[in-house]
């Protein structure tokens, strides 16, 4: 049996989608700099010491406070940040490479996936998932991907 050809609404879907998980990935690897300059400015904000340096009866200036933050507590914040950075990081890398396969008509499985992860992420990416696994569900779409990996 042939594979039908894709109709058109369906080809536009697909191309629509495939630019907005480039879109959204972009946002995520944009992402990935707020969650540096989130660190570095935390960082700043908890290493300085906890007020102005008080002085003795005599006028001598005190020894500054000690930092606000433990060190333990700070390789604690730097664990979360480099965490957080690497889910953000393989969000972004996903939604590259949904947009690519979306183009191509291939990996309907893991374009999926990514489209289910999408919708964890409020309001953008609940949307963007949402519409994708609805057009996924497509016969014609099915059909389509199905004739691209017997290629």
């Amino acid at each position: 049996m042939p594979a039908r050809q894709i109709n058109l609404e369906d080809e536009s879907h697909l191309h629509l989608l495939s630019v907005f998980h480039f879109v959204m990935g972009g946002l995520y690897a944009l992402g990935i700099g707020f969650v540096a300059l989130h660190f570095l400015m935390m960082r700043l904000f908890m290493t300085m010491p906890q007020g102005p340096r008080a002085s003795t009866s005599i006028g001598i200036p005190a020894s500054p406070p000690p930092p606000v933050m433990p060190p333990e507590i700070m390789t604690i914040m730097i664990v979360f940040y480099i965490v957080a950075a690497i889910i953000i990081a393989s969000l972004a890398t996903g939604n590259i490479l949904t947009g690519v396969w979306l183009k191509k008509r291939i990996q309907h499985t893991m374009t999926f996936v990514i489209a289910a992860l999408n919708c964890a992420f409020f309001p953008f990416g609940t949307v963007l998932g949402v519409f994708t696994i609805i057009v996924l569900q497509r016969p014609t779409v099915k059909m389509t991907y199905a004739a691209n990996t017997r290629i």
